[in-house]
């Protein structure tokens, strides 16, 4: 979701900003369907390098195998609105 239109001025200038750091990202991740569906119109983004990663995970099923971790770094960005309940 966004707090932003579309088509407003400040729609706009969000949607150019998206497009332009999103634009050589190898792929992207958003937390819902519908937070990708409005990543893909607002950043003009290929359908096919944004993913669906909810939120949660049970630590239970997930626990990651360090044999496995790529021995380069990998880079990982974060976007989202800074608002008191975020921390």
């Amino acid at each position: 979701h966004s707090l932003f239109a579309l088509h407003d001025l400040a729609g706009v200038i969000l949607n150019r900003v998206l497009e332009t750091t999103l634009s050589t990202a190898d792929a992207t991740i958003a937390v819902s369907h519908i937070c990708r569906t409005n990543l893909i119109l607002r950043a003009n983004l290929d359908p096919q390098r944004v993913h669906v990663v909810p939120n949660a995970i049970d630590p239970s099923k997930f626990t990651p195998d360090p044999s496995k971790r790529p021995k380069e770094r990998i880079r990982i960005v974060v976007v989202y609105r800074l608002v008191y309940r975020k921390g």
